[in-house]
Protein backbone atom coordinates (compact mmCIF):
# COMPACT_ATOMS: atom_id res chain seq x y z
CA UNK A 1 0.00 0.00 0.00
CA UNK A 2 1.30 3.45 -0.96
CA UNK A 3 2.15 5.98 1.82
CA UNK A 4 -0.67 8.32 0.74
CA UNK A 5 -3.14 5.40 0.79
CA UNK A 6 -2.00 4.49 4.31
CA UNK A 7 -2.51 8.10 5.43
CA UNK A 8 -6.00 8.20 3.89
CA UNK A 9 -6.93 4.91 5.53
CA UNK A 10 -5.65 6.06 8.93
CA UNK A 11 -7.62 9.30 8.61
CA UNK A 12 -10.79 7.39 7.69
CA UNK A 13 -10.33 5.11 10.70
CA UNK A 14 -9.81 8.12 12.97
CA UNK A 15 -12.95 9.80 11.65
CA UNK A 16 -14.95 6.59 12.01
CA UNK A 17 -13.80 6.20 15.62
CA UNK A 18 -15.00 9.74 16.26
CA UNK A 19 -18.35 8.88 14.63
CA UNK A 20 -18.67 5.78 16.81
CA UNK A 21 -18.12 7.79 20.00
CA UNK A 22 -20.59 10.46 18.86
CA UNK A 23 -23.28 7.87 18.10
CA UNK A 24 -22.78 6.10 21.43
CA UNK A 25 -22.80 9.34 23.43
CA UNK A 26 -26.23 10.20 22.05
CA UNK A 27 -27.49 6.66 22.64
CA UNK A 28 -27.41 6.88 26.44
CA UNK A 29 -30.50 9.04 26.45
CA UNK A 30 -32.47 6.77 24.11
CA UNK A 31 -31.88 3.36 25.69
CA UNK A 32 -34.59 2.72 28.28
CA UNK A 33 -33.70 1.72 31.83
CA UNK A 34 -35.35 -1.09 33.77
CA UNK A 35 -35.91 1.42 36.57
CA UNK A 36 -38.39 3.19 34.27
CA UNK A 37 -40.70 0.20 34.79
CA UNK A 38 -41.02 0.52 38.56
CA UNK A 39 -44.68 -0.17 39.25
CA UNK A 40 -45.00 -2.45 36.23
CA UNK A 41 -42.63 -4.92 37.90
CA UNK A 42 -41.69 -5.29 41.55
CA UNK A 43 -38.54 -3.70 42.96
CA UNK A 44 -37.20 -7.19 43.65
CA UNK A 45 -37.82 -8.35 40.06
CA UNK A 46 -36.05 -5.29 38.64
CA UNK A 47 -33.11 -5.75 41.03
CA UNK A 48 -32.67 -9.37 39.89
CA UNK A 49 -32.57 -8.28 36.24
CA UNK A 50 -30.07 -5.50 36.98
CA UNK A 51 -27.81 -7.98 38.75
CA UNK A 52 -28.01 -10.33 35.76
CA UNK A 53 -26.86 -7.52 33.44
CA UNK A 54 -24.06 -6.50 35.82
CA UNK A 55 -22.77 -10.09 35.99
CA UNK A 56 -22.75 -10.51 32.20
CA UNK A 57 -20.92 -7.22 31.68
CA UNK A 58 -18.32 -8.23 34.26
CA UNK A 59 -17.68 -11.45 32.33
CA UNK A 60 -16.97 -9.46 29.18
CA UNK A 61 -14.60 -7.18 31.13
CA UNK A 62 -12.75 -10.19 32.57
CA UNK A 63 -12.41 -11.67 29.10
CA UNK A 64 -10.73 -8.45 27.92
CA UNK A 65 -8.40 -8.45 30.93
CA UNK A 66 -7.21 -11.95 30.00
CA UNK A 67 -6.03 -10.79 26.57
CA UNK A 68 -3.03 -8.76 25.43
CA UNK A 69 -3.41 -4.97 25.63
CA UNK A 70 -3.48 -4.64 21.83
CA UNK A 71 -6.05 -7.40 21.37
CA UNK A 72 -8.18 -6.08 24.24
CA UNK A 73 -8.19 -2.58 22.74
CA UNK A 74 -9.22 -3.94 19.35
CA UNK A 75 -12.03 -6.08 20.80
CA UNK A 76 -13.26 -3.20 22.96
CA UNK A 77 -13.38 -0.92 19.93
CA UNK A 78 -15.15 -3.53 17.80
CA UNK A 79 -17.72 -3.92 20.59
CA UNK A 80 -18.25 -0.14 20.56
CA UNK A 81 -18.53 -0.17 16.77
CA UNK A 82 -21.06 -3.00 16.94
CA UNK A 83 -23.06 -1.07 19.55
CA UNK A 84 -22.86 2.06 17.37
CA UNK A 85 -24.14 0.16 14.32
CA UNK A 86 -26.96 -1.24 16.42
CA UNK A 87 -27.88 2.22 17.72
CA UNK A 88 -27.56 3.83 14.30
CA UNK A 89 -29.67 1.19 12.54
CA UNK A 90 -32.47 1.44 15.08
CA UNK A 91 -32.33 5.24 15.08
CA UNK A 92 -32.26 5.73 11.30
CA UNK A 93 -35.14 3.37 10.63
CA UNK A 94 -37.38 5.90 12.34
CA UNK A 95 -35.60 9.26 12.01
CA UNK A 96 -34.87 8.75 8.29
CA UNK A 97 -38.16 6.96 7.67
CA UNK A 98 -36.43 3.86 6.28
CA UNK A 99 -39.41 1.51 6.70
CA UNK A 100 -42.23 4.04 6.43
CA UNK A 101 -43.68 6.68 8.71
CA UNK A 102 -45.99 4.21 10.47
CA UNK A 103 -43.09 2.20 11.91
CA UNK A 104 -41.63 3.28 15.26
CA UNK A 105 -38.34 1.94 16.61
CA UNK A 106 -37.19 1.35 20.17
CA UNK A 107 -33.87 0.34 21.62
CA UNK A 108 -34.30 -2.32 24.25
CA UNK A 109 -33.02 -2.23 27.81
CA UNK A 110 -29.65 -3.82 28.55
CA UNK A 111 -31.59 -6.71 30.07
CA UNK A 112 -33.62 -7.54 26.94
CA UNK A 113 -30.52 -7.00 24.79
CA UNK A 114 -28.45 -9.49 26.78
CA UNK A 115 -31.05 -11.94 28.10
CA UNK A 116 -33.46 -12.03 25.15
CA UNK A 117 -31.04 -11.27 22.30
CA UNK A 118 -33.17 -8.37 21.06
CA UNK A 119 -31.33 -5.12 20.29
CA UNK A 120 -34.28 -3.13 19.02
CA UNK A 121 -38.00 -3.37 18.34
CA UNK A 122 -40.07 -2.31 15.35
CA UNK A 123 -43.47 -1.16 16.57
CA UNK A 124 -46.43 -1.25 14.20
CA UNK A 125 -49.84 0.26 14.98
CA UNK A 126 -51.97 -2.61 16.41
CA UNK A 127 -55.04 -1.07 14.75
CA UNK A 128 -53.37 -1.40 11.34
CA UNK A 129 -51.87 -4.89 11.68
CA UNK A 130 -54.74 -6.25 13.81
CA UNK A 131 -52.75 -7.47 16.82
CA UNK A 132 -50.25 -6.19 19.41
CA UNK A 133 -47.07 -7.66 17.97
CA UNK A 134 -43.62 -6.25 17.22
CA UNK A 135 -40.50 -7.26 15.32
CA UNK A 136 -37.45 -7.88 17.50
CA UNK A 137 -34.14 -7.12 15.77
CA UNK A 138 -30.77 -8.71 16.48
CA UNK A 139 -28.24 -6.44 14.74
CA UNK A 140 -25.14 -8.14 13.29
CA UNK A 141 -22.05 -6.96 11.44
CA UNK A 142 -18.98 -8.44 9.77
CA UNK A 143 -15.93 -6.42 10.74
CA UNK A 144 -12.24 -6.75 11.47
CA UNK A 145 -10.81 -9.70 13.38
CA UNK A 146 -14.11 -10.60 15.03
CA UNK A 147 -16.37 -11.62 12.12
CA UNK A 148 -19.92 -12.83 12.38
CA UNK A 149 -19.55 -16.14 10.56
CA UNK A 150 -22.05 -17.90 8.36
CA UNK A 151 -22.50 -20.39 11.19
CA UNK A 152 -23.44 -17.65 13.66
CA UNK A 153 -26.02 -16.17 11.30
CA UNK A 154 -27.36 -19.64 10.54
CA UNK A 155 -27.55 -20.48 14.26
CA UNK A 156 -29.32 -17.20 15.03
CA UNK A 157 -31.93 -17.71 12.30
CA UNK A 158 -32.47 -21.35 13.24
CA UNK A 159 -32.88 -20.37 16.90
CA UNK A 160 -35.32 -17.63 15.88
CA UNK A 161 -37.39 -20.15 13.89
CA UNK A 162 -37.70 -22.35 16.99
CA UNK A 163 -38.73 -19.36 19.09
CA UNK A 164 -41.32 -18.31 16.52
CA UNK A 165 -42.84 -21.78 16.36
CA UNK A 166 -43.18 -21.82 20.15
CA UNK A 167 -44.15 -18.12 20.36
CA UNK A 168 -41.45 -17.74 23.01
CA UNK A 169 -39.82 -14.46 21.95
CA UNK A 170 -40.99 -11.74 24.29
CA UNK A 171 -39.21 -8.69 25.56
CA UNK A 172 -39.88 -7.81 29.16
CA UNK A 173 -39.44 -4.03 29.15
CA UNK A 174 -41.34 -2.13 26.46
CA UNK A 175 -43.00 1.29 26.38
CA UNK A 176 -45.09 1.70 23.19
CA UNK A 177 -45.90 4.79 21.15
CA UNK A 178 -49.43 3.69 20.28
CA UNK A 179 -50.86 3.04 23.75
CA UNK A 180 -50.07 3.27 27.47
CA UNK A 181 -49.54 -0.46 28.03
CA UNK A 182 -45.98 -0.63 29.36
CA UNK A 183 -44.46 -4.03 30.02
CA UNK A 184 -43.93 -7.20 28.01
CA UNK A 185 -44.37 -7.46 24.23
CA UNK A 186 -44.38 -10.49 21.95
CA UNK A 187 -42.03 -10.02 19.01
CA UNK A 188 -41.15 -11.82 15.79
CA UNK A 189 -37.36 -12.31 15.92
CA UNK A 190 -35.25 -11.25 12.92
CA UNK A 191 -31.56 -10.84 12.22
CA UNK A 192 -30.46 -7.64 10.47
CA UNK A 193 -26.99 -6.39 9.71
CA UNK A 194 -24.36 -5.00 7.39
CA UNK A 195 -20.98 -6.08 6.08
CA UNK A 196 -17.81 -3.97 6.15
CA UNK A 197 -18.57 -2.06 2.94
CA UNK A 198 -22.13 -1.12 3.93
CA UNK A 199 -21.05 -0.20 7.46
CA UNK A 200 -18.26 2.02 6.11
CA UNK A 201 -20.76 3.67 3.75
CA UNK A 202 -23.30 4.65 6.42
CA UNK A 203 -20.65 5.56 9.01
CA UNK A 204 -19.01 7.75 6.37
CA UNK A 205 -22.25 9.67 5.82
CA UNK A 206 -22.74 10.12 9.57
CA UNK A 207 -19.12 11.31 9.90
CA UNK A 208 -19.61 13.80 7.07
CA UNK A 209 -22.79 15.13 8.67
CA UNK A 210 -21.10 15.46 12.09
CA UNK A 211 -18.20 17.42 10.56
CA UNK A 212 -20.56 19.85 8.82
CA UNK A 213 -22.60 20.31 12.01
CA UNK A 214 -19.46 21.06 14.03
CA UNK A 215 -18.21 23.59 11.47
CA UNK A 216 -21.65 25.18 11.26
CA UNK A 217 -21.73 25.60 15.04
CA UNK A 218 -18.54 27.66 14.78
CA UNK A 219 -19.65 29.53 11.64
CA UNK A 220 -23.49 29.63 11.73
CA UNK A 221 -23.80 32.05 8.81
CA UNK A 222 -21.76 29.97 6.38
CA UNK A 223 -24.09 29.48 3.38
CA UNK A 224 -22.08 26.61 1.89
CA UNK A 225 -22.37 24.64 5.13
CA UNK A 226 -26.06 25.53 5.50
CA UNK A 227 -26.76 24.21 2.00
CA UNK A 228 -24.64 21.08 2.54
CA UNK A 229 -26.37 19.84 5.69
CA UNK A 230 -29.83 19.05 4.24
CA UNK A 231 -28.18 17.39 1.24
CA UNK A 232 -26.23 15.02 3.50
CA UNK A 233 -29.36 14.32 5.54
CA UNK A 234 -31.13 13.41 2.29
CA UNK A 235 -28.25 11.09 1.37
CA UNK A 236 -28.69 9.30 4.69
CA UNK A 237 -32.46 9.14 4.29
CA UNK A 238 -32.14 7.61 0.82
CA UNK A 239 -29.07 5.44 1.49
CA UNK A 240 -29.20 2.01 -0.21
CA UNK A 241 -28.39 0.57 3.22
CA UNK A 242 -32.11 1.16 3.79
CA UNK A 243 -32.88 -1.40 1.08
CA UNK A 244 -30.45 -3.91 2.60
CA UNK A 245 -32.07 -3.70 6.06
CA UNK A 246 -35.63 -3.70 4.70
CA UNK A 247 -34.98 -6.69 2.42
CA UNK A 248 -33.46 -8.68 5.29
CA UNK A 249 -36.59 -8.08 7.37
CA UNK A 250 -39.00 -8.84 4.51
CA UNK A 251 -37.21 -12.11 3.64
CA UNK A 252 -37.56 -13.37 7.20
CA UNK A 253 -41.15 -12.18 7.61
CA UNK A 254 -42.12 -13.98 4.40
CA UNK A 255 -40.51 -17.16 5.71
CA UNK A 256 -42.35 -16.81 9.03
CA UNK A 257 -45.62 -16.36 7.16
CA UNK A 258 -45.06 -19.71 5.45
CA UNK A 259 -44.40 -21.35 8.82
CA UNK A 260 -47.53 -19.77 10.35
CA UNK A 261 -49.68 -20.94 7.44
CA UNK A 262 -48.15 -24.44 7.36
CA UNK A 263 -48.53 -24.97 11.10
CA UNK A 264 -52.04 -23.46 11.25
CA UNK A 265 -51.10 -20.71 13.69
CA UNK A 266 -53.55 -18.01 14.77
CA UNK A 267 -54.75 -16.32 11.57
CA UNK A 268 -54.21 -12.93 13.20
CA UNK A 269 -50.45 -13.61 13.13
CA UNK A 270 -50.53 -14.28 9.38
CA UNK A 271 -52.59 -11.13 8.85
CA UNK A 272 -50.18 -9.07 10.97
CA UNK A 273 -47.14 -10.36 9.06
CA UNK A 274 -48.83 -9.61 5.72
CA UNK A 275 -49.54 -6.05 6.88
CA UNK A 276 -45.94 -5.57 8.09
CA UNK A 277 -44.56 -6.73 4.73
CA UNK A 278 -47.01 -4.50 2.87
CA UNK A 279 -45.99 -1.42 4.90
CA UNK A 280 -42.25 -1.98 4.32
CA UNK A 281 -42.61 -2.80 0.62
CA UNK A 282 -44.70 0.33 0.11
CA UNK A 283 -41.86 2.44 1.47
CA UNK A 284 -39.22 0.66 -0.63
CA UNK A 285 -41.22 1.22 -3.80
CA UNK A 286 -41.37 4.96 -3.17
CA UNK A 287 -37.57 5.35 -2.95
CA UNK A 288 -36.45 2.73 -5.50
CA UNK A 289 -34.83 5.27 -7.90
CA UNK A 290 -32.25 6.23 -5.25
CA UNK A 291 -31.12 2.60 -4.77
CA UNK A 292 -30.46 2.15 -8.47
CA UNK A 293 -27.62 4.67 -8.17
CA UNK A 294 -25.64 2.42 -5.78
CA UNK A 295 -26.22 -1.18 -6.93
CA UNK A 296 -23.00 -2.49 -5.34
CA UNK A 297 -24.37 -2.27 -1.80
CA UNK A 298 -27.09 -4.73 -2.78
CA UNK A 299 -24.37 -7.40 -2.69
CA UNK A 300 -24.03 -6.95 1.08
CA UNK A 301 -22.59 -10.18 2.51
CA UNK A 302 -24.84 -10.23 5.59
CA UNK A 303 -27.90 -9.77 3.37
CA UNK A 304 -26.82 -12.71 1.20
CA UNK A 305 -26.31 -14.89 4.29
CA UNK A 306 -29.69 -13.95 5.75
CA UNK A 307 -31.53 -14.70 2.49
CA UNK A 308 -29.80 -18.07 2.12
CA UNK A 309 -30.23 -19.14 5.73
CA UNK A 310 -33.84 -17.92 5.91
CA UNK A 311 -34.77 -20.14 2.98
CA UNK A 312 -32.96 -23.05 4.57
CA UNK A 313 -33.94 -22.75 8.26
CA UNK A 314 -37.36 -21.19 8.00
Amino acid sequence: MKPEEIKTRELDQKLQRAAVLKILSSADVKRPKVEDFDGVYSTKDIAIDKEYVRTRKMRFARDLDARSAEEADELAYLKKKSDALETLTISLIESSNWLGGDVFTHQTTDYDDIARGVDGVLEFDPKEIGIRLGVGMDVKMILGSNPVSVEQIADAIESNARKFRSRSTRIKYFSPEHDEEKGALDVIPVVVGLDRRSTTHIFGLITKKSQVEEKLAKDPNNKILKDALPKISKEIENSPVQEVIATEIIEQLEAYRKIAEKESMDKRIVTAINKMIEIIKRKLKSVQPFFDKSPNLRNDLVLSMIIEESHRAL
